[in-house]
């Protein structure tokens, strides 16, 4: 579940970035260290948490990539599974055709719409067919049932959360303004992305 992995890792980031600062800070305040001596500590303890950090920013790469991986696979499915069913292919088609034609209710052609939901290239037909329907305002009430495919929107958005989510947390160690942006992500995997990571 994507709000459960991602938003854990998130969280221990946050908890590695406050434990990171206590020290800084536990040094800075130190009085047996002279500032040379504070300067050499703080950059011991900077290079230790960069390893950490990078750490994690791989274990948020390494799941948003297995997201985009599952997701690209059940395209290839959604797309390729029918294609060698003849009987399908068949159904499909009588549905089409009878579509275009225009004679079928609203109701009837969105269930047939319903029973291929899970099918991208069959949706495309239907859409096809739909777009051939003489009555073009019937055509625009039933294009409108058509779930519109969000795949590489979704993808696009995915990969550009991966990068920015992995720089930001890599960059902790320099910077206390990336921990805010860390916990804008929280924000963004509860608000703008389904279960499945798919946007809203």
């Amino acid at each position: 579940m994507k709000s459960l992995t991602l938003s854990a890792i998130i969280n221990n980031a946050k908890r590695e970035h406050e434990s990171f600062q206590k020290e800084i800070n536990d040094i800075t305040a130190s009085l047996l260290l002279t500032q040379e001596g504070k300067k050499q500590k703080i950059d011991e303890i900077k290079e230790e948490y960069k390893v950490v950090f990078d750490k994690t920013a791989g274990k948020a790469e390494a799941e948003i990539d297995s997201v985009i991986k599952n997701m690209k696979s059940d395209r290839k499915k959604s797309v390729t599974v029918h294609l060698a069913d003849s009987g399908y292919q068949i159904g499909l088609k009588n549905a089409a055709d009878m579509i275009k034609s225009g004679t079928m209710g609203n109701e009837d052609v969105e269930s047939i719409i319903d029973k291929y939901k899970g099918d991208v290239g069959a949706l495309t037909i239907l859409k096809g067919a739909i777009n051939d329907i003489p009555d073009h305002s019937k055509a625009a009430a039933l294009l409108s049932k058509i779930p519109v495919d969000e795949y590489e929107k979704n993808v696009d958005f995915l990969e550009k959360l991966k990068t920015s989510l992995s720089t930001s947390i890599r960059k902790m160690e320099g910077d206390k303004s990336y921990i805010g942006w860390l916990m804008g992500y929280v924000d963004t995997l509860e608000n703008q992305l389904d279960d499945n990571y798919n946007l809203k």
